[in-house]
């Protein structure tokens, strides 16, 4: 069977949760791929699928469930892709650990634009002057459990400022209301004028999208930790090096 022809066997951790029936959901209409339920035990899981019946798996259960996920891949030999926000440290440590044997990517949020965010965030942390203020607000659906945000922590790492420390210390505020999907509204202020960076998904299937993609993306890639922009990065670094004008 030629590779492009290959069926991607994809084994999602949490595919009952939110996000995980939006995967399964996406996944179904999707050729070369076949997901299914990844078979771990744990609050939140499912058993269904043989461990060794897959290729890569995509976690978007809960902590508890990334560190069995994590078990599973390295049982494997398989890739992983992380996307449960609110990592334990010991979690951390392990996916860092199995690092050294397959390639793992951690990423608290799959949208390609937060991720295009996180770069302009970094930039603005940059070039804004010293005497600039910022701030950052998150909001997400009531009963979201971990606050700041993954990707809100992401942007506050992002934002450091010419004396290496972030310029959004103490000043992220997070909101936890109605079914919102997920916001992340960076402000910039000065004496007489304001800049915003602001992400909005509008549908939690910009999420199960981008997880499908980091999926296929991660079979190629070497063992280490890879950053979901990492997958995007070229395409990034590109349109920065490009000169529209030809000046």
């Amino acid at each position: 069977m030629d590779q492009q022809d290959r069926i991607i066997r994809l084994g999602v951790a949490g595919a009952t949760g939110r996000l995980g029936r939006a995967v399964m959901a996406l996944a179904a209409d999707e050729v070369g791929l076949d997901a299914m339920p990844l078979a771990i035990r744990g609050r939140g899981t499912s058993d269904a699928t043989p461990a060794n019946a897959i290729d890569v798996i995509l976690d978007v259960s809960s902590d508890r469930g990334c560190r069995r996920a994590i078990e599973v891949a390295d049982a494997q030999r398989v890739p992983i892709v992380i996307g449960t926000p609110g990592l334990q440290p010991e979690t951390l440590a392990a996916a860092d650990r199995l690092s050294r044997r397959v390639a793992v990517m951690i990423a608290p949020n799959l949208s390609r634009g937060a991720a295009v965010m996180r770069r302009l965030a970094a930039l603005a942390a940059r070039l804004a002057p010293s005497e600039w203020s910022f701030d950052l607000v998150e909001t997400h659906r009531h009963g979201k459990r971990d606050a700041p945000s993954g990707t809100a922590l992401a942007i506050v790492e992002e934002t450091v400022g010419p004396d290496g420390r972030s310029r959004l210390r103490d000043a992220v505020a997070s909101i936890r209301t109605g079914e919102v999907v997920g916001e992340h509204r960076l402000r910039m202020t000065a004496w007489g004028e304001e800049l915003v960076i602001e992400h909005r998904a509008l549908d939690r299937s910009v999420f199960a999208r981008g997880g499908l993609d980091a999926a296929r993306w991660i079979l190629a890639a070497p063992p280490g930790r890879h950053r979901f922009e990492s997958m995007i990065a070229a395409a990034l670094d590109e349109d920065q090096g490009s000169d529209p004008a030809g000046t």
